[in-house]
């Protein structure tokens, strides 16, 4: 696997997983599943992205980062407070339709949000680079979290897409979320998640269910998940893993035989 690659790779990987196939899947930077795309029980499906073993590459090249508004002075106020070998985490997030993209530090036992590119209708490798853009920033990783949905059926995949391809190509621990109960940790109260154009995913503190789109909660909104949602993110996520299971609610749309 060329890692000096990976931008070109992932849209091709991307693809793949957006086309909703449970056939394997082999692409250049090393994701793969096997009839991953599996029903447990009647209210989630599973589908799994495995990761390469993890090995010491050759940095992965990005492309020049954007300005974001409250990028710069995030970032530095970051580096100023950070205490020397603290978590560093990169966290993505596709649920809520829109992706939570963020670096998140532990300080005094407790997530903060150090750091989060609100570009929102930038591409998500572009987005990333934002936030890491040059070899220094990426060095201080020290690891990767992912939200694992239920959510936007699209923006799960292509943030665990994302996830699997860098967590790989820096050799970092991957680790993974319930994005329903992470999310409403941020947001204490009940919300929902346009799926398709009749329905929704509303996502309460007992966990979340298909509901018709009329009879949904407000949206959680960009603005009210800066920051918080991320620190939920990282403080519900489990241990290193080295295959990402993505939930869905049942029936996955878009699945074969729907």
């Amino acid at each position: 696997m060329r890692i000096d690659s990976l931008q070109e790779a992932m849209p091709c990987a991307l693809a793949s997983l957006m086309s909703g196939s449970s056939t394997a899947l082999r692409s250049s930077n090393g994701l793969s599943t096997s009839k991953d795309l599996e029903q447990r029980g009647p209210e989630c499906w599973v589908f799994t992205l495995r990761q390469p073993p993890m090995r010491a590459h050759a940095l992965p090249r990005f492309a020049e980062p954007e300005p974001s508004f409250s990028q710069p002075s995030i970032l530095r106020s970051a580096r100023a407070g950070a205490p020397v070998g603290s978590p560093r985490t990169l966290v993505l997030d596709g649920s809520l339709g829109f992706c939570i993209v963020a670096i998140v530090e532990e300080r005094d036992g407790l997530p903060v949000c150090v750091a989060e590119d609100h570009l929102y209708d930038r591409p998500l490798l572009q987005r990333i680079t934002n936030l890491i853009p040059n070899q220094v920033e990426r060095t201080t990783l020290t690891e990767v979290v992912v939200g694992t949905g239920p959510g936007s059926y699209s923006g799960v995949r292509i943030a665990a897409s994302a996830a699997v391809g860098i967590a790989a190509g820096l050799a970092l621990p991957l680790r993974e979320s319930a994005s329903d109960q992470a999310l409403w940790q941020a947001a204490q109260r009940s919300f929902s998640i346009p799926l398709g154009t009749r329905e929704s995913l509303e996502v309460l503190e007992s966990g979340a269910l298909v509901v018709p789109r009329e009879t949904a909660s407000l949206h959680l909104s960009q603005e009210e998940s800066r920051g918080v949602a991320a620190c939920a993110l990282a403080r519900a996520a489990g241990p290193a893993v080295t295959h990402i299971t993505l939930r869905y609610p049942a029936p996955a749309r878009g699945s074969e035989g729907q």
